[in-house]
């Protein structure tokens, strides 16, 4: 109704796993899924990015830089502010967390010190490297950026002229891998699998 009555140009919605698409998809339509998404947390690859792709959704993706993790800000989980590091890759011993999960922070920084590797080889900001191996992934329309400097905005627009060559891609896929392995089906940052909210 807000469609037609020219409120409102298109639907899109936020963390809808592959079993919250198809339900709604049987009763009306969207066009696009916000969801969290970055080379540090592949989750959505599983049958998510399937489902989006199999019902024509751009995937918004948000998080693109998993909270400055992708900017190298931080060398440890320990430097990092509390709020920061709530998401599953930390231990759900840490404060502020709620997932109980045991976390991959380890293997985390592992993973950003090889992404940092291969940035340095291209001679690019790690950041950059990230966002446009997530600008590479097909079904992904748009990159929620964010940023609190200008300057930080015009680093993250250089990305987008940022072409990696498929061998680089292959590359980071393959660095990210045992990441995304850990994580699983399991599409939600914060919650364990039998609280997720994206289903």
């Amino acid at each position: 109704a807000l469609r037609d009555e020219g409120k409102i140009r298109e639907i899109g919605v936020s963390n809808f796993g592959a079993t919250d698409l198809a339900a709604w998809m049987s009763e009306g339509t969207c066009v696009s899924d916000q969801l969290g998404y970055n080379i540090l947390f592949r989750a959505i690859e599983h049958e998510v990015v399937p489902a989006c792709r199999q019902h024509n959704l751009g995937i918004l993706a948000y998080l693109p830089l998993m909270q400055g993790l992708l900017a190298g800000r931080w060398d440890s989980a320990d430097d990092m502010p509390i709020p920061r590091r709530r998401s599953r890759h930390f231990s759900g011993a840490r404060e502020g967390t709620r997932h109980g999960e045991p976390g991959c922070e380890e293997l985390t920084f592992q993973t950003l010190a090889k992404i940092r590797a291969v940035a340095d080889g291209l001679g690019q900001p790690m950041a950059n490297v990230a966002l446009a191996w997530l600008m590479a992934q097909p079904g992904v329309t748009s990159v929620i950026v964010g940023a609190r400097r200008p300057d930080q905005l015009a680093r993250n627009l250089k990305s987008v002229e940022l072409t990696l060559s498929s061998d680089t891609l292959k590359e980071l896929d393959s660095i990210s891998q045992p990441l995304k392995d850990y994580f699983g089906l399991n599409a939600d940052l914060w919650l364990a699998e039998k609280e997720r909210r994206v289903l």
